[in-house]
């Protein structure tokens, strides 16, 4: 039931969550409420368009993170592998550089995963120092 304005009208019904009305729409008319406007439009970022090609038959920089790990995983017999190719993959979209601070450290993050899941189980090659320290046997 409805209840009785000052003025004498009718209270209409609540519509919605929020305080019940006191005064009718005649006495205390709804305010118009701008919600959202403070948030502006997000910006939107190319992606780069789909490779038609393997990351394995694409030219790539000597010393750069995809040179070096395609010839690491080929140096093991692991550049045919899901995993090697993921990697591979990962390093391509990271070598391109269009990314941001956090993407960035995402991908980074995903490629050391998948670069330790591709190499698990090859023995590491030993280093100069391994060669000498962990040869003598005394």
């Amino acid at each position: 039931m409805a209840g009785l304005c000052e003025c004498g009208r009718a209270i209409p019904p609540q519509v919605g969550p929020g305080r019940p009305r006191t005064k009718c729409e005649e006495c205390s008319p709804t305010r118009p409420r701008n919600r959202g406007a403070k948030t502006r439009p997000a910006a939107v970022v190319r992606l780069p368009p789909p490779a038609t090609e393997r990351p394995q038959e694409t030219p790539a920089a000597p010393g750069g993170l995809l040179g070096t790990t395609r010839a690491q995983l080929a140096a093991h017999g692991r550049d045919e592998t899901p995993d090697g190719v993921l990697a591979l993959t990962l390093a391509a979209s990271i070598e391109q550089g269009t990314h941001t601070g956090s993407s960035l450290a995402a991908l980074a993050r995903e490629f050391r995963t998948v670069l330790a899941a591709a190499m698990e189980g090859t023995t590491p090659t030993a280093d100069v120092i391994d060669g000498i320290f962990g040869s003598k046997t005394g």
